[in-house]
């Protein structure tokens, strides 16, 4: 997000300055900060369950894996109900980030 958003602010920066001014590369550059992508990030974050405690670090039994599989699976599933975070946003909108987690906090 961090370098996303420094390569909106050096395409606004070269936008400041006129044409003429600017070196071949620098308008190069340019026309390619124009074309920036807009990003939506699906954040897939394994919540500890209140009963794992500090044992999640190193307790992989197959009940235990199968919980944390059938736990990511529903949470993708449900993230991917949500199509309004799927649909691209107007132009100059940056990144979006959604986490099924936040949506009910």
């Amino acid at each position: 997000m961090q370098s996303h958003k420094l390569k909106e602010e050096l395409y606004s920066a070269l936008r400041r300055i006129p044409e003429n001014e600017l070196t071949d590369a620098e308008r190069h550059r340019k026309e390619e900060l124009a074309a920036l992508p807009d990003i939506n990030i699906m954040q897939l974050i394994y919540r500890q369950k209140p009963y794992e405690g500090d044992a999640k670090d190193f307790e992989f039994s197959r009940l235990s894996m199968r919980e944390h599989w059938r736990t990511g699976y529903h949470d993708t599933r449900t993230t991917l109900h949500h199509k309004d975070w799927l649909q691209m946003t107007e132009v100059g909108n940056g990144i979006r980030t959604h986490d099924i987690h936040r949506v009910h906090e």
